[in-house]
């Protein structure tokens, strides 16, 4: 016996529902594992007007295109707000 089509549309509502959820906690892991790359490769560090800090140490030039890792964890994080609110929206009543 196959269940009726309106409890069929409820259970794809829930399925749906849990994988985006699913989802959104996975973008918001990315989320912070990018935020963590751009405080430790941008926010830490002094760079000059050219944006560029030399490393006396390693004799190594450092540029600050590793600010591309906000622009990342600014997306992901808008990509989880997103499945999360659809996540929330579409589960079944």
């Amino acid at each position: 016996m196959r269940p009726s089509p309106r409890r069929r549309s409820q259970l794809w509502r829930r399925v749906a529902s849990w994988a985006l959820g699913f989802a959104s906690a996975l973008s918001f892991l990315a989320s912070l594992l990018c935020a963590w790359f751009f405080y430790v490769l941008y926010l830490r560090w002094d760079f000059d007007e050219l944006g560029r800090r030399f490393d006396q140490a390693d004799s190594v030039v450092y540029t600050d295109s590793a600010s591309v890792w906000g622009v990342l964890a600014a997306a992901f994080l808008l990509l989880a707000l997103a499945c999360l609110a659809i996540a929330r929206k579409s589960r079944p009543r």
